[in-house]
């Protein structure tokens, strides 16, 4: 909802230290500072975003140690030209004391009108 509404320094509080990202084009581990500057140079792509959410669940592991969520939701934005587009996220994410060390996303893009 934060990188939505534009509130990069949100959207970063609630990742821990450093985590993993796993996304379409790009995989890397980030520092805070990192993760500031590539949310605000992909949030800056957009004049809007609106998430429409499916479903989503927690899962902890049978000795307590790993917490994992699932979100499955679509997500439409609107480009700095006006120009408006669609795909379909599943985000996985490990938490670890109650913040963000992985955020592994799988897209489908729905195909290109002709």
């Amino acid at each position: 909802k934060s990188f939505c509404e534009g509130n990069v320094d949100a959207r970063v509080a609630s990742f821990g230290e450093s985590a993993e990202l796993r996304f379409d084009d790009m995989t890397g581990r980030f520092s805070k500072d990192s993760l500031k500057k590539l949310f605000t140079g992909k949030r800056a792509r957009y004049k809007s975003i609106d998430v429409s959410m499916y479903d989503f669940e927690s899962v902890k592991s049978k000795d307590g140690k790993q917490e994992w969520v699932t979100m499955w939701y679509k997500q439409k934005w609107q480009d700095q030209k006006g120009m408006w587009d669609s795909a379909v996220y599943t985000d996985d994410m490990k938490f670890e004391n109650g913040k963000i060390v992985v955020l592994d996303e799988k897209i489908r893009h729905y195909p290109k009108k002709k």
